[in-house]
């Protein structure tokens, strides 16, 4: 049982330097919407002018907005030497990895009693030189967001003991409240698929692309909605147009309003050559659609092949056009993964369940030796 948080507790200083709006900040808004709700004391320093400020300054909450830098960069170690002073945090949740670095070396300047704690949503490998092997062993903790990650990081010499897994989890009452984008995305004959990803090459849109194409040999009226934003836009647009999809296939870019968008498609496929969970999953459960997915990296822990959704080999567009025919032919069983989809997500992968977890390894990381952290 988690212990009730108090106003006297120190509060967790959260800490992005992502200015753009992908999964990982999602979730860390996510997290400290709850943390309010439930009255744990937070501040969250992140990137200036990024979505992530902007948001929570909607909220009124405490923001220390900064300019990212390097590793070693002189002006972010002083703006958590700054933090320290002002916000007297008893622990720093690293959402992004390279503010941590100048968060240890303030913090040993300062000789702050702080802990330092990594979340880590990539199934890379940590970087192995000099600089990366010192500050992940001054790491007191790591969250990782699925098994996968996790091995990642005892492949990569971080101590199991030293790593807590919490999956990722949706604000579900808040994603039910959103009405569908009917007007931009009308009802249309045919499958509407969404891939909701960066558009960069681990999440292998390149494979969807070629799939669809594979695809609408057999189910022409098949679109697809492409939600997000990267360096690999320019030649993804170039590619949908050299296979002949310019006209079912639509970029949208930076969508702030992706529910809605989700409640307007009939399946969700995640492609990705690397994935560290899939949160687009997440969002497609939600909506009670089927997902199709490369089983790679934390995906199978979220999908469940032939559950929730079917999963094939990864970088491979003809694996994948095979599942999306199969969502595109047999619409009762994906109405029926969609719903076996929902009642997941509402039994393993709320924000609810997310938060409280992360709360409890904090507890725990804080409470004095030999205590547990909860309530008697």
């Amino acid at each position: 049982m988690n212990r009730t948080p108090t106003p006297s507790d120190p509060p967790v200083l959260l800490v992005d330097d992502e200015p753009a709006w992908r999964g990982g900040q999602e979730s860390l808004f996510s997290l400290a919407a709850t943390w309010e709700s439930a009255g744990r004391p937070f501040a969250l320093a992140c990137a200036v002018g990024g979505e992530l400020e902007r948001r929570a300054r909607e909220r009124g909450w405490p923001v220390r907005p900064f300019a990212p830098g390097g590793e070693l960069s002189p002006r972010v170690c002083r703006c958590f030497t700054r933090w320290l002073d002002e916000i007297a945090p008893g622990v720093i949740l690293y959402n992004t990895p390279k503010p941590v670095t100048a968060g240890l070396l303030a913090s040993r300047w300062r000789r702050r009693p702080v802990r330092h704690v990594v979340a880590r949503r990539v199934v890379f490998p940590l970087r192995d030189h000099r600089l990366s092997r010192w500050k992940y062993r001054q790491a007191d903790h790591f969250i990782a967001i699925s098994a996968a990650v996790a091995a990642a990081l005892r492949d990569s010499g971080i101590p199991p003991a030293q790593i807590t897994v919490v999956p990722e989890g949706l604000d579900v009452a808040a994603f039910d409240a959103v009405a569908p984008a009917h007007e931009e995305f009308p009802r249309r004959a045919g499958c509407t698929f969404g891939c909701l990803a960066a558009l960069t090459r681990e999440k292998g849109v390149d494979v969807l692309l070629d799939a669809l194409a594979r695809h609408r040999r057999r189910f022409p009226d098949s679109a697809l909605r492409v939600a997000g934003t990267g360096a690999e836009a320019e030649a993804l647009k170039r590619q949908a147009e050299a296979l002949g999809l310019a006209e079912s296939v639509r970029f949208l870019g930076f969508r702030s309003d992706v529910a809605a968008v989700v409640k307007c498609l009939d399946a969700v496929v995640l492609p990705s050559r690397a994935e560290g969970f899939g949160r687009a999953a997440l969002l497609a459960m939600a909506a009670g659609l089927p997902v199709a997915a490369a089983a790679t990296g934390g995906i199978p822990e979220v999908v469940v092949d032939g559950v929730t959704g079917w999963l094939c080999v990864p970088d491979d567009p003809d694996a994948l056009a095979g599942l999306l025919n199969r969502l595109a032919g047999e619409p009762e069983r994906a109405r029926a993964l969609g719903a076996a989809g929902r009642a997941r997500l509402l039994e393993r992968f709320t924000v609810v369940q997310m938060s409280e977890q992360t709360a409890a390894c904090i507890d725990k990381l804080l409470a004095p030796a030999g205590g547990s952290g909860d309530n008697p």
